[in-house]
């Protein structure tokens, strides 16, 4: 006797959910061992560090200008960006890795906020600043003498941390247990005056 059209479609239908369900799982079991294992490994970085110094030039006619320093843990300057953006005021987003006893901060993006108080979703990625092809810059000098393996588990925790792509989202669902965002609104800040980012623990503020 043939199975109706019908239950056939279905039972392949559930099949298949079937069978993503169990990939994703062990993609993510994976993925969540090597982050764990990476964070084991994480070294020490200073309790206080200071990856960003920015400078505001302008600010007038819905237009802010800036220029951003980026800097390691260590305090060595690793690259530079000046831009104008559109918009009333400006914001950084950060990443924080919160994993006692690791914690690392790394800046993602510049936004943009507009004369309504709203905040743009994408803004500009300056989390590429921190990195060389795929290694960490911002711990480079934390990771001397860490073997390879480690550096290399480290260097995949770090692009874990900044990477909010949609794509990638359904193999990291276990990422708001390790990841807060922090949202920086520089609004406040004056024209011409020298800035920098503070982080500590999980937490970042701006001081003069």
């Amino acid at each position: 006797m043939r199975t109706p059209p019908r239950q056939s479609s279905l039972r392949e239908l559930f099949f298949y959910i079937f069978s993503l369900v169990c990939i994703l799982f062990c993609i993510n079991s994976v993925n969540y061992m090597r982050i764990k294992r990476a964070v084991e490994v994480m070294p020490a970085v200073p309790h206080l560090y200071e990856p960003v110094r920015f400078i505001l030039y302008s600010s007038a006619d819905n237009s802010v200008s800036a220029r951003f320093w980026f800097y390691d843990v260590s305090g060595r300057e690793v690259a530079s960006y000046e831009r104008s953006w559109r918009g009333y005021a400006l914001a950084l987003e950060i990443q924080h890795l919160i994993a006692h006893p690791a914690y690392v901060s790394i800046p993602v993006r510049v936004k943009n906020i507009n004369t309504f108080g709203g905040i743009t979703s994408r803004g500009t990625v300056i989390s590429r600043y921190f990195f060389k092809d795929k290694d960490c810059i911002l711990l480079s000098s934390a990771m001397n003498g860490l073997l390879s393996s480690d550096i290399a588990g480290i260097n995949f925790l770090c692009r874990f941390i900044v990477d909010n792509s949609f794509t990638n989202a359904p193999f990291f669902l276990f990422k708001d247990r390790f990841v807060k965002t922090q949202l920086l609104s520089l609004e406040g800040c004056e024209t011409g005056v020298l800035y920098s980012v503070r982080c500590s623990q999980g937490n970042a503020l701006i001081v003069r």
